[in-house]
């Protein structure tokens, strides 16, 4: 049932805020990931800096231990805590509905290209989520067998976005 009034394709900006709340949200879940990538980079700053005191260029000292190891400290939390929350900040998600299913594009930070055909979705589910003090609304794609796919957040689209779907024949709970 194709509806004339509906453009070819829908294209939306997801709110940041949702993308970063869900960050947090997985981040608390799983409080070791981050302290095991601290540990990893600090761990192998010091074999690097330990590989350059064996055989050190003439006139080329490597700097003492007492200076190295606050210094592989200060890397390896600034590369576990810091820079995925920068990264966060500079990415931006961009939802695309088409003929020929669904896009999810994150640009910025980082460059993610992920599509759905429409064939591969069998139906999807409109609701709210909350994350933190905010409450953003979203719509979940569920394949054919009902297993969860991906959420996308809408940005104050959703009757726009419920038509458009229903126009593609996938079923809406």
């Amino acid at each position: 049932m194709e509806d004339r009034n509906l453009p070819d394709k829908l294209m939306w900006t997801e709110p940041a805020a949702y993308r970063r709340s869900k960050f947090r949200k997985l981040e608390h879940a799983q409080p070791a990931k981050p302290l095991l990538f601290a540990c990893f980079v600090f761990f192998a700053l010091i074999v690097v800096r330990f590989m350059a005191g064996l055989s050190p260029q003439p006139g080329h000292n490597p700097p003492g231990w007492p200076i190295v190891i606050p210094v592989c400290l200060a890397v390896a939390v600034f590369s576990a805590y810091v820079l995925p929350r920068i990264a966060g900040q500079l990415t931006k998600y961009i939802a695309i509905l088409s003929d020929k299913g669904v896009n999810l594009n994150a640009t910025g930070f980082q460059t993610k290209f992920r599509f759905y055909p429409w064939d591969s979705i069998g139906h999807c589910q409109f609701g709210t989520e909350s994350c933190g003090d905010d409450t953003f609304e979203i719509v979940n794609l569920f394949d054919k067998d009902g297993n969860w796919i991906r959420d996308l957040a809408l940005n104050g689209n959703r009757d726009e976005v419920r038509r458009y779907i229903a126009s593609r024949g996938i079923r809406i709970e």
